[in-house]
């Protein structure tokens, strides 16, 4: 209530005080998860959230923003340059493996990588294996091959879906399956086995 007073009209009480104080502060508040599905779940106040919401931004994942990989790639680079190395490029086989990353763990994913990278390259030039991110490998299509049956193509799509959904929200959430279970609306231990059976390590997103 003491932070919804000072949004709403400037006022505080200073801790062991009764004297009533103005401030003309302003308030910056980021967060990693949607607020309003956890508003309509309960998870958060709706009075905190509409006195918060008076001017957004919206951040797509690093996925949706292709132009900014390479940007932040470079400046993680100089930032994490050991006094002694580099200086260090990246090659042409990084810059693609960087642009067609999916990024599960956002921003944080892509400085961790680059950090590896200054860290094990023993040349000039950082190559893939650097960045320590798994590489997605295609088969080239068979383009005589026969349509694939719609029951398979179903299953496919709903592990797909199913993979991507719970990547985002270990990502958004850090590993902590507790909350994203809250979030989902799942009990702890089903999303516990839904995690296992698509082969997405909660501990993989964790801030160590």
């Amino acid at each position: 209530m003491a932070l919804l007073r000072v949004l709403q009209d400037g006022t505080f009480h200073a801790l062991g005080s009764a004297r009533q104080q103005r401030t003309d502060g302003r308030v910056l508040a980021a967060t990693n998860v949607p607020l309003e599905h956890m508003v309509l779940s309960g998870a958060f106040r709706s009075d905190l959230y509409y006195r918060l919401r008076v001017f957004f931004i919206d951040l797509p994942p690093l996925r949706e923003r292709k132009g900014d990989i390479l940007v932040l790639a470079r400046h993680f680079l100089d930032q994490h340059t050991a006094s002694g190395k580099g200086p260090f490029d990246l090659n042409d086989a990084v810059k693609a493996v960087l642009a067609s990353h999916s990024w599960p763990g956002n921003v944080r994913e892509l400085e961790n990588a680059i950090l590896r990278a200054t860290v094990v390259c023993r040349t000039g030039l950082i190559s893939p294996e650097d960045l320590g991110i798994p590489t997605e490998r295609r088969a080239a299509p068979n383009l005589a091959a026969q349509p694939r049956p719609y029951q398979v193509l179903k299953r496919e799509a709903i592990a797909s879906f199913e993979r991507n959904y719970l990547t985002d929200l270990m990502a958004q959430h850090r590993g902590n399956v507790t909350h994203a279970a809250r979030m989902a609306g799942k009990d702890r231990r089903e999303l516990g086995k839904l995690l296992k059976k698509c082969g997405v390590d909660p501990r993989a997103f964790r801030v160590v």
